[in-house]
């Protein structure tokens, strides 16, 4: 069994986070004369930045330990999970190109969020017990994320 470095697992969420930054300001810009959608997207950007930071810090307090209960595989499918299923460079670009109204872009934002939750969730299992809490942080903001998307779909429904 490899020994992988902590730092290199919350690599993939670092680059996680800052695809959907840029995804997000993207969708800011194509929706820049809706102000609320725009501003809507722009808040998100912002939040992802801020993941961005925590990982950084989180990666620092986690000491560098290697992960030593971890296998070839599920290390391999972490990799995969980061870089094929949430925003991933082609996704991002595809998605962006293809996403025609605020409902897409709604909806698309919202699976998005649940992918990073359940990603996050997996990676709790890797964090050392200490780091746990502010694991669940960051899970729990990528859900209120999904609720706060889900929430302004339905209020465009309702117009």
């Amino acid at each position: 069994m490899t020994r992988y470095n902590i730092d290199e697992i919350f690599q993939f969420a670092i680059k996680i986070e800052a695809n959907g930054k840029a995804f997000y300001r993207k969708l800011s810009e194509k929706f820049k004369d809706n102000r609320d959608i725009r501003d809507l997207f722009l808040e998100l950007s912002d939040q992802e930045g801020d993941h961005i930071v925590f990982f950084k810090n989180l990666a620092k307090t986690a000491k560098a330990n290697p992960v030593e209960n971890i296998s070839d595989e599920y290390f391999a499918y972490l990799r995969a999970f980061a870089d094929q299923s949430i925003f991933y460079d082609n996704l991002i670009e595809t998605a962006f190109n293809e996403i025609k109204d605020v409902y897409e872009a709604l909806d698309f934002s919202m699976k998005r969020e649940l992918e990073s939750v359940n990603y996050y969730t997996e990676l709790k299992k890797l964090v050392p017990a200490e780091e746990k809490l502010a694991l669940d942080k960051i899970i729990d903001e990528e859900k209120s994320h999904h609720m706060w998307l889900a929430s302004r779909r339905m209020a465009i429904n309702n117009y």
